[in-house]
């Protein structure tokens, strides 16, 4: 049996054997178009509150400092693909 990932979702095997050591492990997704322009719409006066929303969901890992930090970095980053007409592509590992 194959695993292949949604249609909208591109991740890395696309199509692997069931004892494929690709199965478990890290990933990559694309984010969506309009994922990445909100990011890059954010405007520089609300980076703070983005920050402080993102640290009161449960599973946030980062503190407000913390936060801060990665919210302007990755507004930074979807603001030069957009730019660029680029995508964004997220790394994580399932589970």
């Amino acid at each position: 049996m194959s695993r292949t990932p949604d249609r909208d979702q591109i991740s890395w095997p696309f199509i692997v054997a069931e004892d494929s050591p690709y199965l478990d492990g890290p990933q990559i997704d694309e984010l969506s178009a309009s994922a990445r322009d909100a990011l890059a719409e954010v405007d520089d006066s609300r980076l703070f509150e983005v920050a402080r929303r993102w640290t009161m969901e449960p599973l946030c890992p980062f503190r407000d400092g913390d936060v801060l930090d990665v919210v302007e970095e990755l507004v930074a980053l979807a603001r030069r693909a957009k730019e660029s007409d680029e995508m964004l592509y997220c790394w994580w590992i399932p589970g």
